[in-house]
């Protein structure tokens, strides 16, 4: 449910294609998947042709992580995105990485209401929406509520720490998974991905692809789970 079977497989020169219907990039193998029948497919089509850093970036995680799909439809509604799990799922199976070096599991954070994000920093839409993250945790500060930020980045944790940094982005809880064996463990498909999870330290939705996250809308969601703990 996490991702559409592909259509077709098309070449391109540059080993990445973008959709310029959903903003998706896609890449496995050696070839191009589009997942519409139809959709024409571009090079460089999201970034306005400023594809060579975001190609090399986009290649390394391709050839560590395998099927890498960076997801960067545009932000809708909570409501139109959200993907509800039928039964709420153990993630005991993922290990990450703090600033220490020390491997931290979702677990270790239960009692609370996590967002957990998986973005990187050659990712535009995980860079969009991240300080849309900021602001949520700072508009429920107070509440059981953490936003853990697991980045994909390679080059050690002080790569996506920088980043953050640099772009003035705090109050993010910032764990990394640099060779994607955890995103993967939770059958993650494509960046931006976020997961809800509840204070028991299990996954009940999951969000693929950006949102606005400090909006009307996922404030009441986030409090509600709160509430109902």
């Amino acid at each position: 449910k996490f991702a559409a079977a592909p259509t077709r497989l098309e070449p391109c020169r540059s080993g990445l294609v973008a959709d310029r219907g959903s903003g998706a990039i896609h890449r496995c193998n050696g070839h191009v998947r589009a997942v519409s029948p139809g959709v024409r497919l571009s090079c460089a089509a999201v970034f306005g042709g400023q594809l060579s850093q975001t190609a090399r970036s986009f290649r390394a995680a391709t050839m560590l992580h395998g099927c890498v799909w960076v997801v960067g439809a545009s932000a809708g509604s909570l409501k139109d995105k959200l993907d509800i799990l039928d039964e709420s799922r153990n993630l005991s199976q993922a290990f990450f990485l703090d600033g220490q070096g020390e491997q931290r599991q979702l677990q270790d954070f239960a009692g609370e209401i996590l967002l957990v994000n998986f973005w990187a920093t050659w990712c535009p839409p995980c860079v969009k929406e991240l300080p849309s993250f900021a602001r949520l945790q700072s508009r429920l500060v107070g509440k059981p509520v953490r936003v853990i930020a697991i980045s994909e980045d390679f080059g050690g944790f002080d790569v996506p720490r920088k980043f953050l940094e640099d772009k003035g982005i705090e109050g993010l809880t910032l764990l990394l998974d640099d060779k994607g064996i955890g995103f993967r463990s939770l059958g993650g498909r494509g960046l931006p991905t976020t997961l809800i999870v509840n204070a028991s330290g299990r996954e009940i939705a999951r969000l693929v692809g950006d949102l606005e996250w400090d909006s009307d809308e996922v404030v009441t969601y986030v409090e509600s789970l709160v509430e109902n703990k």
